[in-house]
């Protein structure tokens, strides 16, 4: 039984998670125009190297959850990934998955998405664990904001070795598209870059 981990972005989808939800939230109504703007000219900037840390635009973003009900945003959430995020599966990865699925490896989500998206996905798909980027809640709201850091980079080998130990990763695949899992790929046996 080895240990199959999984990036969302780029690799089970194919595009940013992110980016197909803002332009969801766009088309509900729920980011008027000049955020939406201001969000996409902050992705363009990132892809492009501009911007560097990507908390205070997803923060800004995600201030829409602001106050709602986890439920509530965990609807909107089921619907996104309905309508959306599962028409952006990538079949190729996806198969790879049911293959680990069917040798019964362990098989862990490692994704900067939000949480609320991660859970549905890997849920949808049969992954039993997800480590991915928290939104603070209080009293059963969200807060708008990121709680701890971004599951990113380095932050990834760190929650990811705290839920396995190294026996585990001297027996397990990688799957990313994106060089910030560099250190990922570093600690894996089998290290695969999706292009």
């Amino acid at each position: 039984m080895a240990l199959a981990i999984f990036d969302l972005d780029g690799t089970l989808i194919r595009g940013q998670s992110q980016m197909y939800l803002i332009f969801y939230l766009r088309k509900k109504g729920l980011i008027n125009f000049f955020d939406f703007v201001y969000i996409l000219f902050w992705f363009a900037g990132y892809k492009l190297g501009i911007f560097k840390n990507p908390r205070s635009i997803l923060e800004y973003a995600f201030k829409i959850i602001k106050g709602r009900n986890v439920k509530d945003v965990e609807n909107l959430m089921e619907d996104f990934y309905k309508n959306s995020l599962k028409l952006k599966l990538n079949n190729k990865i996806v198969e790879i998955l049911k293959n680990h699925q069917k040798n019964q490896d362990q098989i862990v989500l490692v994704t900067s998405a939000i949480k609320p998206v991660a859970n549905i996905a890997a849920r949808e798909l049969g992954i039993n664990h997800v480590i991915a980027t928290n939104l603070e809640m209080e009293d059963g709201r969200y807060m708008g904001c990121i709680e701890g850091k971004i599951v990113y980079g380095t932050e990834k080998v760190k929650l990811l070795t705290q839920l396995f130990n190294y026996k585990d990763l001297n027996n397990s695949y990688i799957y990313t598209d994106h060089k910030s899992d560099t250190p990922l790929l570093k600690i894996t046996k089998h290290p695969i870059l999706i292009k």
